[in-house]
């Protein structure tokens, strides 16, 4: 089996230095101020996975500000996407979306009209919990 060139770049980029992983997307998107309809509505606010589909200009911004900082690999904004938690909010349906249609495009888009040093690696982020303590919107 063939080893997929990023792989394979991220395996030279790694032998030559440290790599630096970007930082806390639901910090960055906290610090945004955005409203319900950001969100799609009021029944949305506080998924943050779901402005990949309302709000990718947002997300891309966000990618571009770390890689800005200096970061070499961006987590892509899925991070609640299994469908038993975007379920809480009604999204069961559109995990496929969220994760695979838009999440993964946007570091890229976000990456190369800014980067200083090509190439943008991306990679998945995931957390298997539901809204719980962490994913409740701010009060």
């Amino acid at each position: 089996m063939a080893i997929p060139e990023r792989s394979v770049l991220l395996g030279d980029l790694m032998r030559r230095r440290i790599l630096v992983l970007d930082g806390a997307m639901g910090t960055m998107i906290q610090g945004r101020a955005l409203t319900a309809a950001d969100f799609g509505g009021p029944k949305y606010e506080g998924c943050n996975e779901q402005l990949n589909l309302t709000r990718p200009d947002v997300i891309a911004d966000i990618h571009a500000a770390y890689l800005e900082a200096g970061a070499d690999l961006i987590s892509t904004n899925t991070f609640g996407c299994a469908p038993y938690v975007l379920a809480e909010y009604g999204l069961a349906e559109r995990c496929h979306d969220i994760t695979l249609g838009r999440g993964p495009d946007l570091p890229r888009r976000g990456g190369p009209r800014r980067y200083r040093r090509p190439p943008t690696l991306s990679r998945s982020a995931r957390w298997g919990r539901g809204r719980g303590r962490s994913r409740s919107p701010p009060t």
